[in-house]
């Protein structure tokens, strides 16, 4: 998955990513995450993406986002 916020306005999309890497925060998207620890300053987070060789990132937090699903119970959208 190669977009930030998948089914969103692409246009909406780029203007968030723009926005988040203006203040300092670095994005992967389409990556394979193979572990996450703690360490001392923070957490080392190691991915991969496709075929290639493995990567790692030292950051302050790991948002790992896996999708979404919907929470249309009790709506009765089985009567429409």
């Amino acid at each position: 998955m190669s977009s930030l916020i998948p089914g969103i306005d692409a246009d909406l999309a780029a203007a968030l990513r723009r926005s988040l890497e203006k203040k300092g925060v670095v994005i992967h998207t389409g990556v394979r995450v193979t572990e996450v620890e703690n360490s001392e300053s923070g957490v080392c987070c190691r991915f991969s993406a496709g075929d290639g060789p493995g990567q790692s990132a030292a950051a302050d937090l790991v948002i790992a986002a896996t999708g979404r699903r919907p929470n249309s119970e009790n709506l009765g959208m089985e009567n429409l």
